[in-house]
């Protein structure tokens, strides 16, 4: 019985930690694709707004966190460690 108890403790503590995890790492890689947008705006500010009506506070972003998105979900289409 107490077994029993430590085992599901020791689980529950694990699952906590492994979305503990997640999440720092999701805010570290959303960081990095913020600094990525705002690098490519800085250099292609122009083209963007022109040729896609892209704007600082309303696309680059979006766009760039959509392309992290669908690369995401074609990496869970194929075997192996991610």
């Amino acid at each position: 019985m107490v077994t029993t108890a430590w085992i599901m403790d020791e689980q529950e503590h694990q699952a906590q930690r492994l979305t503990d995890d997640n999440t720092s790492t999701y805010a570290t890689r959303r960081n990095q694709l913020n600094e990525l947008a705002d690098q490519w705006y800085s250099v292609n500010s122009s083209w963007a707004l022109d040729e896609t009506g892209c704007s600082f506070q309303d696309g680059v972003y979006k766009k760039i966190a959509a392309a992290a998105n669908d690369g995401n979900d074609m990496a869970d289409g194929i075997a192996g460690d991610q």
